[in-house]
């Protein structure tokens, strides 16, 4: 008799294979104020992001990466804070995968991105969500090299996000990519502004290190976060575990103020775009005008199909 170990089959039936992008994504649900929030990163089995050398590259497996730029591909923006810029220097564009490169947008309160950044090269369109603490000179300057600016109220470590996400959904986007740091990937869950999140899970144990999300606040069990409506996928030696961000009930609600712009129309956005990764895929892009500017956004059915054609030989 073979003392091989079976395992079940409803393990099996529950971890799918290939991945499915529009199960990873979930279904996109903009409001009036902000876009749907999609927090994604990769990380080792007991929750780091980095080493403590701070290394990085890379945690995840080239599929499970593949992935990731099949989700940017899917959305109409990519978001992470001026740290990741500064310690990955990362391109944000969809390389691995066919697909339009989303807008990519850096938090950065005090404009600390160096003009050698790659998410300023002309691939791809982007904007820098900064704050009256930047230097007006330095606005103008990214300017005049195509970027787009906007310029919201400060908020408790760095950019107001509500106030940002309210300017990204009236500019058009639909749907963001949150891909990190830990700072910003803790300040979207804590205030409550995630709407799904998407982990990477790789077969490695680092000890020590970078963790993916700081201090919550949460003290109880009953108390903290969940994820539902879940999806399951296996992406080579990665495991991909999605669902939708849920908060109990008895939790103590963040701050979330009302804040008002309080930039001149001429400050809140830049007069000049690029044009390149503004086309969404599926057709002509609709166009929402705020403060001069027109941007591009996608509906659902434009974006969430991208990926799984895609992906169909991982």
């Amino acid at each position: 008799m073979s003392s091989a170990h079976v395992i079940p089959s409803a393990v099996v039936d529950n971890v799918h294979r290939p991945a499915d992008i529009g199960a990873l994504l979930g279904t996109v649900r903009p409001t009036e104020t902000k876009p749907y929030v999609v927090i994604k990163y990769a990380q080792t089995l007991d929750g780091r992001i980095a080493t403590s050398s701070g290394d990085s590259r890379w945690i995840s497996g080239e599929e499970e990466r593949r992935v990731s730029h099949a989700l940017r591909a899917s959305c109409d923006a990519v978001v992470v804070g001026v740290g990741t810029v500064l310690h990955d220097d990362p391109q944000l564009t969809v390389r691995m995968v066919p697909g339009a490169s989303p807008i990519r947008v850096v938090l950065d309160s005090t404009l600390r991105i160096p003009d050698s950044a790659l998410v300023l090269a002309d691939d791809a369109a982007t904007t820098i969500v900064t704050t009256d603490r930047s230097s007006a000179g330095r606005r103008d300057d990214l300017r005049r090299r195509g970027i787009s600016i906007v310029v919201v109220p400060a908020g408790p470590s760095g950019v107001e996000l509500d106030v940002a996400l309210n300017v990204l959904r009236h500019q058009g986007i639909r749907s963001a990519l949150v891909e990190g740091g830990a700072s910003v990937i803790t300040s979207f869950l804590s205030r409550n502004l995630a709407d799904r999140l998407v982990i990477g899970v790789a077969p490695r144990v680092f000890g020590s290190g970078t963790n993916a999300v700081k201090d919550l606040g949460v003290e109880e069990v009953s108390k903290s976060l969940r994820i539902e409506r879940r999806a399951v996928h296996l992406a080579g030696e990665d495991v991909l575990i999605a669902g939708d961000v849920v908060w109990p009930r008895n939790r103590s609600s963040p701050l979330r103020g009302v804040l008002e712009l309080t930039a001149a129309p001429g400050e809140l956005v830049g007069t000049e775009r690029r044009g390149v990764g503004l086309q969404r895929v599926g057709g002509a892009a609709n166009l929402v005008g705020i403060a001069g500017v027109e941007t591009g956004a996608g509906g659902d059915d434009e974006r969430r199909g991208v990926g799984n054609e895609l992906l169909d030989q991982l």
